[in-house]
């Protein structure tokens, strides 16, 4: 038996009904004392509000970014006084619901706690009881007004918590459908390619380490490009196995043990012989686990792209949440690139479907072979593609962007000298620290757009 599924227009019918109940229920001269002391105190609640949440160490981080500081105390104040105002236009408690299920979608794409959401609802109701209690009011008449806010505020809360968890629902059922492509989708090719570059991050260690002059740049495991595929995309391809803890831990263990001893100057001949068949022994056997993970592997591609092989946006939540999560953690950046191709050329090029197919695969196998293998890359719209360049800051997506544009006029089969409007147009958009990825997709669209308006054939533009 299917489940009904509540739309919006049936939930803002419910909640007007219960709204109205609520106000039905109330003296008049109750609501009109709470709204006059919203209107005063409006304010000072949300510097409460604001100030108790960013001294929680779990809230904080959903506080810190300057666009989220700036606007959620005057935000906070609008909602007070429009949650408070005793109106009964439905036009108006329809704006009000939609807001608050708005709040409850946004609170779960930021992957916020629930339980912060329903603490904050507590910070004012304690200090709207600190206010009353200033004001020379009957104690009968406080009762009244404390249990008229709760009653409100009770209601929002429910109509937040609906939308969060239908959200965080879909969220869910994203992730886990970007997971199983990940998982399957070329896992062959996947597997022969980080054996290629554990095998080249050996090879380029024991040529370092040969040479006393050389030693010192030995690059760290984690900090290869296995090491940054390792960090954001293994866990995709095989559901955070057990077994990839057991890479991780050969990893560390390399890194902290046995480079810093073969990068030293000190040890003798003879160690540093058993430290070289040490860490031998570890990058086979690092080898080793890779190989029975990729195994466990079923080989399918399912859901993707027809005609570029690429995942398409509907994953990008499940992408951009892990990175946030990941970066922001480590206070570190990562770049999205929204790229729109050349605008093809040549004679009947736009009526011939297999034409355009066959240049939206080249450029797709351009971005391919010029991002790095921990990368992320998505068809974002029809004649738009998405990159997520983990671990780059603004400087060094420009750089990426400027080679993906070389790449892509040296590939003859979308090079078309003298084509009008030939170019790579790229928006870029820095992760800064704002904890909503839909922020983040928005600055990139829009440096798009002024990339697409700017004079130069290759254009970068950002926000």
């Amino acid at each position: 038996m299917t489940k009904p599924t509540l739309t919006q227009s049936d939930l803002t019918h419910e909640f007007t009904a219960c709204w109205l109940a609520v106000l039905d229920t109330t003296p008049a001269e109750v609501r009109d004392t709470v709204a006059d002391i919203i209107a005063r105190k409006a304010a000072h609640l949300a510097e409460v509000f604001y100030c108790h949440l960013q001294a929680s160490p779990r809230a904080k981080p959903f506080l810190e970014h300057d666009v989220v500081n700036r606007r959620l105390r005057s935000a906070m104040r609008h909602w007070m006084l429009q949650t408070l105002s005793g109106a009964r236009n439905e036009e108006v408690l329809g704006a009000m619901i939609a807001r608050q299920i708005e709040l409850g979608a946004i609170h779960a794409r930021i992957r916020m706690p629930i339980d912060l959401m329903t603490r904050g609802t507590q910070v004012l109701l304690d200090e709207f009881h600190a206010l009353m209690a200033t004001d020379a009011l009957p104690v009968d008449r406080r009762f009244d007004m404390y249990r008229y806010v709760v009653n409100l505020f009770s209601l929002c809360d429910e109509l937040m918590t609906i939308s969060y968890v239908t959200e965080m629902q879909r969220a869910t059922r994203v992730d886990e459908s970007y997971h199983l492509l990940a998982q399957r989708r070329e896992a062959t090719i996947e597997r022969e390619r980080q054996r290629a570059l554990i095998s080249e991050w050996a090879q380029s260690t024991l040529f370092a380490i040969s040479t006393s002059a050389r030693r010192g740049t030995a690059v760290p495991i984690s900090s290869s490009d296995f090491g940054v595929w390792m960090t954001h995309k293994a866990s995709l391809f095989f559901d955070d196995d057990a077994d990839l803890g057991h890479v991780r831990e050969l990893m560390t263990h390399i890194d902290d043990a046995l480079l810093p001893q073969l990068k030293s100057s000190t040890v003798e001949p003879e160690a540093r012989e058993k430290l070289i068949e040490s860490l031998a022994t570890k990058v086979e056997l690092i080898r080793y686990v890779l190989a029975d993970l990729f195994q466990k592997v079923e080989r399918a591609e399912q859901s993707i792209d027809a005609v570029t092989r690429l995942p398409g946006r509907r994953y990008l939540p499940a992408v951009l949440a892990r990175e946030i999560d990941e970066h922001g953690g480590s206070r570190k950046r990562f770049s999205i690139l929204l790229l729109r191709p050349p605008t093809p050329a040549g004679a009947g090029f736009k009526d011939s479907n297999s034409s355009r197919d066959i240049y939206l695969q080249q450029f797709a196998s351009t971005l391919v072979s010029t991002i790095r293998p921990g990368d992320h890359l998505f068809r974002y719209h029809d004649d738009q593609f998405l990159v997520v360049a983990v671990e780059k800051s603004q400087t060094q997506a420009d750089t990426l962007a400027t080679q993906i544009q070389f790449n892509v006029r040296a590939n003859h089969l979308l090079a078309q000298p003298g084509a009008l409007g030939f170019g790579v147009r790229i928006g870029i958009a820095e992760f800064d620290g704002h904890p909503d990825f839909d922020y983040l997709l928005r600055r990139a669209e829009r440096a798009l757009v002024e990339a697409i308006g700017a004079d130069e054939a290759d254009a970068i533009a950002h926000c």
